[in-house]
């Protein structure tokens, strides 16, 4: 019966209205509810079902003459006139306020069918107008306001013009305002004071908004074009979409002044276009120079400028649209989603501005006059132009599509391939990473640190690199069966202070750069050469041998402030030359773990290390036994030396298991006594070299082709 009631009450109140008979069940609830605890007040109860009862008989004299569709309606409708008839009887047998629950629950579910109804039947099939006392009486008659009453769908324009109500009129135009949940057609509202469209979700069409007194915060869905007036903070991010163009103007029109837009907010929604400034401002752009914050929405915004703005995010983020071109400015952080602009982007922030274009991939040019804190362009392929910044991010950047000048303390290039000529420079650029020696054409002369990641092929560092201070390299290791050829090569270098190799790398042949005072040193190296470093201070080396390469050569002569140096964590040496160093006081040999083989030349060179000090214990001859005391056996001349110790005892080592004689060439300054000598040429032919040893007791401390009598001299302090 519920079902059928239900049906019979939707298709008569389209015909006779529905106002009246919502006010009769209403009036219902209201008794039933004051008769929950009692079986007082039947009277009341009886006499609501009874208007019950009326009411359905007008639906049975308003249905009488439609057609079927719903069965006979009449005649149904009689049967449920009968039926309220039978409930009306069954009060008489009510005895405890249960038996009223019974009766209560069954009206509330009508009630609720026909407030179902109600609300479903809202809509107002014409245009609303509110402009003048008389189109407010008519609206009022169109719209139930109270707050029982269902929000409405109008088949038709919405135009509200309040200027010149009292305040009375204006706070019932408002209550007409909130009554509104769905335009099919075009919104108009000209009010300087509140009108709360509180559940106006959806129109169908245009909206138009003057003179900033519509609150439209519930509206969702707009169908075409979006234009509104008004200054201050323009917060529109609660949009879902806009199909046209949303276009805001500063202030009304004779008064505009995009000065007083302090923010601007559409969110990530989408729009055909946005465009906030004066009436006349371009489609596409956003004129709000005094705004703190923009936010332009998923809109293709082409100008931005927002002089003020510490946060402006340009939300268009089309995979397959590319922007024509793009020119922000602001004073703070800008996050640009835009993977695609196809003609330049102008970019001007200050020094503390951070950009992030994290999903571009390719513009025509950039041009950035000012130079802000960072610019990150992780996913762009090419570009062209000038960049302006203290750190930049080209991770993936792969060729310029013509010159790039790139201004920056920190640029990453680390995605670009081999490029021919040069088509990038470096205007006071600093810090430049790259992935391979192929690139170091990008690297400009105003380039101070250079950071190549994968080196691959041998790499020369030019002295027109007058600014360059600093290399730090990690080579790539050859293919399986390849040669290792990455060598790295730099010379007469006017800045270079510090070189830091890593990874797998042939060699450093370093020459004559003066200004040279560190070389760190890790991973796999095979050629270690430094020739000329005159300010060289420290040799931090901490790299092994190459598997299946030559053995490792040290060969560091002219360091004349070096002095140290500790080989100690490199193995598989087979050369040692240090020569010219004379402030070298200090040696510590290479690991003996694992050795060159056998057939590399082995040979320690240090024939000028007047650096080093020992001490120097002559020859003492042997004194014959007499009858009270015995023979006391010759004692070999000594020298005593830490370093030398060290390197003597990695020289014995390879005594006798290499295919050639080791040679060893070394020398020391010495003290025997209270004398001093600066070499052990000089002490050995003062003190006494003795006959015992094998030479002639001049030069440096040698091994010869079959013995090294004179190196086993070496004793540890």
């Amino acid at each position: 019966m519920k079902k059928g009631l239900l049906s019979l009450l939707a298709l008569a109140l389209t015909v006779v209205g529905c106002q009246n008979y919502d006010d009769q069940f209403d009036e219902l609830t209201s008794q039933i509810t004051s008769l929950q605890s009692t079986v007082d007040g039947l009277t009341g109860v009886t006499a609501a079902i009874t208007t019950l009862q009326e009411t359905v008989g007008g639906l049975v004299n308003s249905v009488g003459d439609i057609s079927t569709g719903v069965g006979d309606n009449a005649t149904t409708l009689q049967t449920v006139s009968a039926t309220l008839a039978d409930l009306l009887s069954q009060l008489d047998d009510v005895a405890t306020s249960t038996d009223l629950d019974v009766i209560s629950t069954t009206l509330a579910q009508v009630q609720a069918d026909v407030r179902e109804l109600l609300e479903g039947n809202s809509t107002i099939n014409q245009n609303l107008t509110v402009n003048s006392e008389a189109t407010l009486l008519y609206a009022e008659t169109l719209v139930s306001t109270g707050t029982e009453r269902p929000n409405v769908i109008v088949n038709g324009t919405v135009d509200f013009d309040t200027t010149g109500f009292s305040p009375e009129q204006q706070s019932r135009a408002n209550e007409i305002a909130k009554k509104i949940a769905t335009v099919l057609d075009d919104v108009t509202v000209i009010s300087t004071s509140t009108l709360d469209f509180a559940f106006m979700t959806f129109v169908d069409a245009d909206v138009t908004l003057t003179g900033g007194g519509a609150d439209v915060t519930e509206l969702r869905t707009v169908s075409t074009d979006f234009q509104s007036t008004e200054i201050g903070d323009i917060d529109y991010s609660y949009l879902s979409s806009v199909g046209g163009k949303l276009k805001i103007i500063a202030g009304d029109a004779g008064a505009t002044n995009v000065n007083s837009i302090t923010s601007v907010d559409f969110g990530t929604a989408k729009f055909g276009s946005i465009t906030v400034g004066l009436a006349a401002t371009a489609e596409h752009t956003i004129n709000a120079p005094k705004a703190t914050k923009v936010i332009t929405g998923n809109a293709p915004v082409t100008i931005v400028t927002a002089n003020a703005a510490s946060e402006i995010k340009h939300n268009f983020n089309s995979p397959t649209v590319a922007l024509t071109s793009l020119s922000i400015t602001g004073s703070g952080s800008i996050d640009i989603l835009a993977a695609k602009v196809t003609g330049g982007i102008t970019l001007e922030g200050v020094k503390t501005s951070i950009i992030y274009a994290s999903s571009l991939t390719s513009t025509n040019a950039f041009t950035m006059t000012t130079k802000v804190a960072q610019l990150h362009l992780p996913e762009i392929t090419q570009a062209s132009g000038a960049i302006n910044a203290t750190v930049v991010d080209l991770t993936k950047f792969e060729r310029a599509s013509a010159a790039l000048n790139i201004a920056a303390t920190d640029v990453d290039l680390t995605g670009a391939t081999a490029i021919a000529v040069p088509l990038i420079t470096h205007s006071g650029a600093g810090h430049v990473t790259i992935t391979d020696a192929n690139e170091t054409g990008l690297a400009g002369a105003a380039t101070t640190q250079i950071t190549i990641k994968e080196l691959s092929g041998p790499v020369t560092f030019p002295a027109g690199m007058a600014e360059l201070h600093t290399i730090d390299i990690t080579g790539k290791a050859a293919t399986s069966g390849a040669a290792q050829n990455n060598l790295v090569t730099t010379s007469a270098a006017a800045s270079i202070t510090t070189i830091t190799l890593g990874g797998t790398i042939d060699g450093l042949t370093s020459a004559n750069n003066a200004k040279l005072k560190t070389v760190t040193t890790s991973g796999n190296l095979t050629d270690l050469n430094i020739t000329g470093a005159v300010k060289l201070t420290a040799v931090n080396a901490g790299h092994s041998h190459i598997s299946g390469d030559t053995a490792v050569t040290f060969v560091i002569t002219g360091a004349t402030a070096l002095t140290s140096l500790d080989m100690s964590a490199v193995d598989k040496v087979k050369t040692i030359t240090l020569t010219g160093n004379t402030k070298l006081s200090s040696i510590t040999a290479p690991s003996t773990t694992t050795l060159a083989e056998a057939g590399a030349a082995v040979a320690v060179d240090i024939s000028d290390g007047a650096s080093l000090t020992g001490v120097f214990v002559p020859f003492k001859p042997e004194v014959p036994a007499t009858e009270t005391t015995p023979v006391i056996p010759a004692e070999l001349a000594k020298v005593k030396q830490n370093s030398l110790k060290g390197l003597a005892d990695w020289f014995d080592v390879h005594w006798g298991r290499q295919t050639a004689t080791p040679t060893f060439n070394v020398d020391t300054a010495l003290s025997s006594g209270t004398v001093n000598y600066a070499s052990f040429n000089l002490a050995s032919a003062a003190q006494g070299y003795g006959q015992a040893v094998t030479g002639t007791g001049s030069g440096t401390i040698q091994a010869g082709t079959t013995e090294k009598a004179e190196v086993d001299l070496i004793e540890s302090e």
